[in-house]
């Protein structure tokens, strides 16, 4: 398409702009989409057409467009080498019958409304012959009975017999013959109704509601004028999704960022500048209006009866985690040269973030999903991996790294791949620019974890009484060994009971003594974290002590 120099976009003060409703010289314009620019629930498309303008007053007719246009966002805009004025722009409903492109599908669909009423008749027939042969199977059936108050039946005379089976043979036959030849025109017709629906599907739909813009425009003299009508349009959804692969040898993450772009307004888009933003032009624009707040005391309760006891059901169930195999050191090979990797322009703009997607996209109008690339990066990575002895004997690992770009990640689900094997997914908030992003990848079968409960000399593991209180102790060994070629920060987090009585009182048995208390503001939860090094072995020894007044029960510890 050939690009004119913008000389004159806007209206013209020299030239009287056009009256609205003003009629002139209609020409069909045969506008593509150009561009579209996607946002989480609608859509911004450009069309694109060149026109070739006499002097004087046109109105230009784009036909075809779908019924869904929001119309208040329709506008139009155009460069052209010589003084031309944008007039009104108008939007109206296309003629039915002008949507029917050829006159061979108004035959289409005759010949397929006969063949539909000639498969009809099949069908009623079929279920005829169908009916004859079950009559005569149970006439027969029903010979063979003595009925009550008879004095014979067919078992008193063989003769009938004989002319029994000839007569249920005789009309299963006919029958059966008679519904194989239906059944035969039938699937030929079926393929002459297929192969109709075929030949009428490339020339469109007769009847399909439509839209048409209409654009007034003046030219002072003959000219050739590129138009970009624009109009926003719902049925447009986008969500963004990621990959992150991580590299336990090269301690890096690559973590690829993508979306996942649908479309449902019945018309494919082909060659097309995507962008995808992040604006929502249909979000709310004020902030809701607080109604006031009023309280009062309530009612006194009405007396009931005590409901039947019955038995609650119990719920259940447990996650099991997936392993990985432990990987072996393979000696350095030979590396291919990774092929680039296309990525998109980046565009910040205020509060949002605009996404220009590399090349010409195909989305398909069907509502299919279609899965676009807007880049890829890779990170140096922190390996740690995380143990809960004592609710699961196998160490985490996490890989954390910092997210630097010039537009935050924005919420979404990841795909997890650890050393190539895909491990299972998450998902993750919005991540700013320079906030450190941590990744959980599974199982570790690097570190290994064992977890044995330690009976002590003084209470064998259970309650001991000392004067008058009761006191109950439990601990538990854990051992912990990397197993991994460079260092890795490791850490082991446990509990101990949490007491909301001063009678209650709970000392904690640790050796070596926990890093961290209260982690993460969850009260009892401890921590041990160090960096163990290659093959390198630590235990710790870990419990409580809960003290009670004597008789009195203790909830919410195990027997």
């Amino acid at each position: 398409m050939i690009r004119f120099g913008t000389m004159l976009v806007a209206a013209l003060l020299a030239l009287p702009v056009l009256a609205q409703g003003q009629e002139g010289a209609r020409i069909a314009v045969a506008a593509q989409v150009s561009r579209v620019v996607a946002y989480p629930d609608q859509a911004t498309i450009t069309r694109t057409a060149e026109v070739a303008l006499p002097a004087g007053e046109s109105l230009l007719v784009l036909s075809g467009l779908p019924t869904t246009i929001l119309r208040e966002s329709v506008t139009a805009r155009g460069r052209a080498l010589g003084a031309v004025t944008i007039g009104a722009v108008d939007l109206r409903e296309a003629p039915v019958g002008a949507v029917s492109s050829s006159p061979r599908l108004a035959e289409i669909e005759r010949e397929r409304r006969d063949i539909a009423t000639r498969i009809e008749a099949l069908d009623v027939e079929i279920r005829a012959w169908t009916a004859q042969a079950q009559m005569s199977e149970r006439l027969v059936a029903g010979v063979g009975q003595r009925p009550a108050g008879t004095a014979r039946g067919l078992a008193d005379e063989p003769g009938a017999w004989r002319e029994a089976m000839l007569a249920v043979r005789n009309a299963t036959a006919e029958a059966g013959e008679a519904i194989r030849v239906a059944q035969a025109s039938r699937r030929g017709m079926s393929e002459q109704l297929q192969k109709l629906t075929e030949e009428a599907a490339p020339l469109g739909r007769p009847g399909r509601p439509a839209l048409e813009v209409v654009v007034a425009v003046q030219a002072a003299q003959a000219t050739r004028l590129e138009l970009d009508v624009t109009y926003q349009i719902p049925g447009v959804t986008w969500r963004p999704v990621y990959e992150a692969r991580l590299d336990t040898r090269e301690g890096k993450v690559t973590l690829r960022q993508e979306a996942i772009l649908r479309q449902t307004t019945g018309e494919d888009w082909r060659g097309v500048a995507l962008v995808l933003s992040t604006t929502r032009p249909s979000g709310r624009t004020q902030p809701p209006a607080l109604e006031p707040w009023r309280i009062a005391f309530a009612p006194p309760p009405m007396p009931m009866q005590p409901p039947a006891s019955a038995a609650a059901p119990v719920l259940g169930g447990s996650v099991r985690g997936r392993g990985i195999d432990s990987l072996a050191d393979e000696a350095e090979a030979p590396r291919r040269q990774d092929a680039a990797v296309a990525t998109s322009e980046v565009v910040v703009q205020g509060l949002s973030v605009e996404y220009a997607i590399t090349g010409e996209s195909f989305i398909a109008g069907d509502g299919s999903e279609r899965r676009v690339r807007i880049g890829e990066a890779v990170r140096d990575a922190t390996l740690s991996a995380r143990v809960v002895p004592a609710v699961d004997p196998r160490a985490y690992l996490q890989a954390r790294f910092t997210h630097a770009g010039p537009a935050p990640l924005l919420p979404g689900n990841v795909a997890l791949y650890l050393d190539g094997v895909f491990v299972g997914r998450t998902t993750i908030p919005l991540i700013a620019a320079e906030q450190p992003l941590p990744l959980g990848f599974g199982a570790d079968d690097r570190v290994v974890v064992s977890h044995l409960p330690q009976l002590q000399a003084n209470a064998r593991g259970g309650w001991v009484m000392s004067g008058r209180r009761t006191v109950m102790t439990r601990t538990a060994l854990t051992t912990v060994r990397s197993a991994h070629a460079r260092p890795i920060e490791i850490t082991v987090l446990d509990r101990v009971p949490v007491s909301g009585d001063a009678e209650l009182t709970v000392e904690m048995i640790a050796e070596p003594a926990p890093t961290a208390r209260d982690v993460e503001d969850r009260p009892g939860v401890v921590a041990w974290t160090w960096t163990a090094r290659p093959n390198e072995e630590r235990r710790i020894r870990f419990g409580h002590a809960v003290s009670a007044p004597q008789g009195r029960p203790v909830q919410g510890l195990p027997r």
